[in-house]
């Protein structure tokens, strides 16, 4: 059984996080002002903001959202400016602590 269907968008291989969210700015479809990105996931998907981490390149920030139940899932990057870009988006969400389907 699959347990995750997601649609993935690779992080270029470059030094700078700034770099990296510049070149996510090029693709229209994958970077929003946070605000709307936050509209979309919440009005169309369902989905609440459960987690946040700021990685150790900083300053932008990972966020995990998920809807009631793991149906639906996305990951955003979000920088201080106000942009945000999805990483990755899927179906079907199950916490490490949580039994997966079929085990």
């Amino acid at each position: 059984m699959i347990l995750a269907t997601a649609v993935a968008i690779t992080l270029p291989p470059h030094t700078g996080w700034t770099d990296q969210l510049s070149q996510f700015a090029t693709a229209p479809s994958a970077c929003a002002p946070r605000h709307e990105i936050e509209s979309t996931l919440k009005r169309e998907y369902h989905e609440e903001l459960v987690a946040e981490a700021l990685p150790a390149q900083g300053p932008l920030i990972v966020e995990h959202w998920v809807s009631n139940g793991g149906a639906t899932w996305t990951i955003v990057l979000r920088h201080p400016s106000g942009m945000s870009c999805l990483l990755a988006a899927g179906r079907e969400w199950h916490g490490a602590t949580e039994g997966r389907p079929g085990t």
